[in-house]
């Protein structure tokens, strides 16, 4: 576990985890557009 008083360290994420974050974002956008529609629409 981290001491309480220790800086946070910010970085940049690599190609690959942006990547991969935009993808999981566009399964979730995906989600948001046919959540609470019947299974024939989606």
């Amino acid at each position: 576990m981290r001491d309480r008083h220790e800086p946070l360290t910010v970085r940049t994420p690599s190609d690959t985890t942006q990547k991969a974050l935009e993808y999981i974002g566009g399964l979730y956008a995906i989600e948001a557009s046919i959540r609470g529609k019947p299974a024939t629409e989606r």
